[in-house]
């Protein structure tokens, strides 16, 4: 299946998210397990790398799908001037097709999902990973994350 770029963007946002709360259930699930200071503050750093890179994502997603700087950012808390020099280079390697190497210059920008082959099917894994975690009382949205990638979103 061929993604428009804002596509693979959107796609890329959903499975941060995923890392990112996959990475807080750890850290809630450990809470009374026995573990040295460096371990738990370790934790929480990556916890904290995770969140941050799915913001970065999520700017590049709005941005892909027609946002305008000013917008970004506003609700990133920088000027748009600040916005466009720090995002502008990732953007324009994500209009044309451009692959960053991995650690390579401004690679904390990448949006992820690099080598993913089959955007369509983690689509359709993000969707099971939602359904699985929807709490009983909690409307269910049929395929969020399949529906966001469709040509007709």
């Amino acid at each position: 299946m061929g993604i428009e770029p804002e596509h693979r963007a959107i796609l890329s946002v959903a499975a941060a998210a995923r890392e990112v709360a996959d990475l807080a259930y750890t850290v809630v699930r450990r809470i009374n397990e026995p573990a040295i200071p460096q371990d738990r503050i370790r934790a929480w750093r990556s916890l904290r790398l995770q969140a941050l890179a799915g913001l970065d994502r999520c700017v590049l997603a709005e941005l892909l799908v027609g946002a305008t700087w000013a917008q970004v950012a506003h609700g990133y808390g920088l000027t748009p001037e600040q916005m466009q020099k720090r995002f502008e280079p990732t953007l324009h390697r994500w209009l044309n097709g451009t692959v960053l190497p991995e650690g390579g210059p401004s690679a904390e920008f990448t949006t992820g999902l690099v080598g993913d082959t089959d955007p369509a099917g983690t689509a359709a894994a993000l969707d099971l990973w939602i359904m699985r975690h929807t709490e009983p009382w909690m409307d269910y949205p049929i395929d969020p994350v399949t529906r966001a990638i469709s040509e007709e979103y």
